[in-house]
């Protein structure tokens, strides 16, 4: 009797495999990569768009901790050194106050015409609910001197917002950014004067990435699926009948709310032409802002991981887009929702263990060839489990800003859906060493 009681239960558990997507997801392609951990023992928790490689070869991240403080780090490949350069909160002087902190940095680094730093620090609803959320006191622009090593706070950007979207105009010296309320603003480097045009998106609709380019035209979205620009000649913003392309048949179920804009977009230098993704089918497109509407837009293809080409349900877009030096687009999707410590639910079901896995996928602008080389992992068969963003340095090389698996818990900052405990760490990804 026990015996048919097993294999009853052996033939069930088959049955569900077979028609649960999620049960097949065991890998048998991986990327294995070199990793780097964030010294100090802050143990952040969260991390969004906040990395950028500078001429100098640096790499400039921001990472966050719910509720507690924004941190800065510096990483130098030359001597292979990871620095903590700076807690915010403690240079704000607001630990302790029983206020809501600058615990995020949402903004990538830029890199101005003097060679200096810029970004901005927010909340974006970061903090202990029982902290009143109108002691937020809004973000704050920040300037970093390498030559100087010198962080210097430039004050408030507006009252109770902070910023997501950041890019710089290096001949106008002026930083273009998105408010946390869809504000359209500009900070004036010379003057240091923050201007607010106006809302240019409706609230957790805001537009993540922005792109400039040589004319110091700054590129947009907005829902449904368009894109914005502002024209520094004129001062205004102008909204385009442009849309991106999206398959309208997928939604990204109940772990996320629609946001129908894209979610990255890059400037390529070289072709003079803005490539993107979109939010919520993960469709890699071109923008050519020099051509005439009809043939301005372009679906490439779509950057998912393989098991989900063909599904109506695809995770969230990450964050995790960048151009290689070679011509390829890299870009790191999850096949499971992910959100650092906030369960999302799976794709396919109920179900126990980790399923949480980050592939690396690439696109040849020359060629057109797709390729997904697999989950990345890292030393000591860590995985990589979601990602925050993506850059590239000088010379190639690949930098992503993930949660790791982290298999001793004294050093977990939390657990991915509650079950996996993760540390960030920055993975380090050689071009030509894609596989492993």
């Amino acid at each position: 009797m026990a015996n048919r009681k097993y294999q009853l239960r052996l033939f069930l558990l088959l049955i569900g495999m077979s028609f649960s997507p999620v049960l097949l997801l065991a890998q048998d392609k991986y990327v294995t990569a070199e990793s780097r951990v964030f010294p100090g023992g802050h143990r952040e928790d969260g991390m969004w768009t906040a990395i950028s490689a500078a001429s100098d070869g640096k790499v400039y991240f921001g990472l966050s901790t719910n509720g507690n403080s924004a941190h800065f780090y510096i990483y130098d490949p030359k001597r292979d050194e990871m620095r903590h350069r700076a807690d915010l909160i403690k240079i704000l002087g607001e630990s302790g106050r029983a206020v809501r902190t600058n615990a995020k940095i949402h903004t990538p680094f830029v890199e101005a015409g003097d060679g200096k730093i810029y970004f901005a620090s927010g909340s974006m609803g970061h903090g202990p609910n029982e902290i009143d959320p109108r002691s937020w006191e809004g973000g704050h622009w920040w300037c970093y001197d390498p030559e100087k090593d010198k962080l210097t706070d430039l004050g408030l950007v507006l009252p109770q917002q902070g910023v997501y979207a950041l890019v710089c105009d290096k001949t106008r010296n002026r930083l273009y950014g998105t408010s946390a309320w869809g504000n359209f603003i500009i900070y004036d480097i010379e003057t240091g004067i923050t201007t607010d045009l106006g809302r240019v998106n409706n609230h957790r609709k805001v537009c993540r990435t922005m792109a400039i380019d040589n004319m110091g035209v700054v590129y947009g979205s907005y829902e449904p699926f368009h894109i914005f620009k502002y024209l520094p000649q004129r001062e205004s913003i102008e909204e385009t009948s442009l849309e991106i392309p999206t398959d309208r048949t997928l939604h990204p179920g109940k772990w996320n709310a629609y946001r129908p804009n894209w979610r990255c977009a890059i400037w390529d230098e070289t072709r003079k032409k803005i490539y993107g993704i979109d939010r919520t089918s993960s469709i890699l497109f071109e923008y050519d802002p020099y051509v005439n509407e009809a043939d301005a837009v372009k679906s490439l293809t779509k950057l998912c991981a393989d098991q989900h080409l063909d599904q109506n349900m695809i995770p969230y877009a990450t964050l995790a887009f960048t151009l290689g030096k070679d011509d390829k687009i890299y870009y790191a999707p999850v096949v499971q929702p992910f959100d650092y410590t906030a369960d999302l639910g799976v794709i396919g079901g109920d179900v126990t263990g980790s399923y949480h896995y980050t592939h690396l996928v690439t696109y040849d602008l020359n060629t057109g060839e797709r390729i997904d080389h697999g989950a990345i992992k890292v030393e000591n068969d860590a995985i990589v489990l979601g990602v925050g963003g993506a850059t590239t340095g000088p010379d190639g090389t690949i930098y992503i800003c993930a949660a790791v698996e982290e298999k001793n818990n004294m050093d977990a900052a939390g657990k991915v859906g509650g079950k996996v405990p993760f540390r960030m760490r920055m993975v380090i990804i050689k071009p030509d060493q894609p596989g492993g």
